[in-house]
C-alpha cells in the first residue's frame, strides 16, 4: 500500500508540472538568487522563459510516468487475490 501512496503522489506532482506550473514560472528563491525579479530576467533573457517550460515538461512527464510504473509493480500482488 505504501508504493501506491508513492505512485499516487508522484502521479500528482508529474501533473502539476505537466499543467499547473505554467503559471508560476520562477519560484521567489529564485529571484533571490539570482538577484533580479522575474520580469527583469525575462527580459534579459526572452528564450528563458520557453527553455524553464521545457524542463517543467519534462520532469512533469518523467514524475507521471515514473509514478504509473510504481502503482504498476505494487499493484501485482493483488492481482492474484
Amino acid at each position: 500500500m505504501l508504493f501506491m501512496a508513492i505512485g499516487t503522489l508522484a502521479v500528482a506532482d508529474g501533473l502539476v508540472l505537466l499543467f499547473a506550473n505554467s503559471f508560476l514560472l520562477f519560484l521567489p528563491e529564485d529571484s533571490r538568487y539570482i538577484g533580479m525579479s522575474a520580469s527583469a530576467i525575462l527580459t534579459y533573457n526572452p528564450r528563458l522563459y520557453m527553455w524553464v517550460m521545457t524542463v517543467y515538461r519534462l520532469w512533469g512527464a518523467f514524475l507521471l510516468t515514473t509514478g504509473a510504473l510504481i502503482i504498476a509493480i505494487a499493484a501485482i500482488p493483488f492481482r492474484n487475490k
